[in-house]
């Protein structure tokens, strides 16, 4: 495999990823607004069903993500086979191994991915509970 062909696949890994973020963050989104606007309209069945639903969804996101992270690594892995087998790689291909090796971003992105889903179900649990509450009485 040449340093073109590690750097297309860093590039497509890197909009996948950026593709399963904005899915993710359009479904969180999604049900924020739909616990805040119909909570009342809402029955428990239906609540648990679209959380659970949700929580298997974020799930599924965050391993796929995880999975890009080591895909990542393994490319630069193969970038630093390339340099070590007296090939010459360019200013980008050593930026891209340094960003992998040292970067902290990729923990604190899955961090706040799954923080992210824990809030929204936990917001989602009490606008139900609160909106029940007050319909109640």
């Amino acid at each position: 495999m040449t340093e073109s062909e590690i750097l297309i696949l860093q590039v497509e890994l890197l909009g996948l990823g950026w593709s399963i973020l904005q899915t993710w963050l359009g479904a969180t989104f999604a049900i924020v607004l739909a616990a805040h606007f119909a909570a009342r309209a809402l029955n428990i069945y239906l609540v648990v069903g679209m959380l659970l639903m949700y929580l298997i969804f974020a799930a599924a996101f965050l391993a796929q993500e995880i999975s890009i992270i080591v895909r990542l690594e393994l490319l630069a892995d193969d970038l630093m086979a390339l340099e070590n087998s007296n090939y010459s790689i360019s200013a980008s291909g050593l930026e891209f191994v340094n960003r992998i090796r040292n970067g902290m971003l990729p923990i604190l992105y899955k961090a706040s991915m799954f923080v992210g889903t824990i809030g929204a179900s936990i917001y989602v649990v009490y606008i139900f509970r609160k909106s029940n509450i007050q319909s109640a009485e």
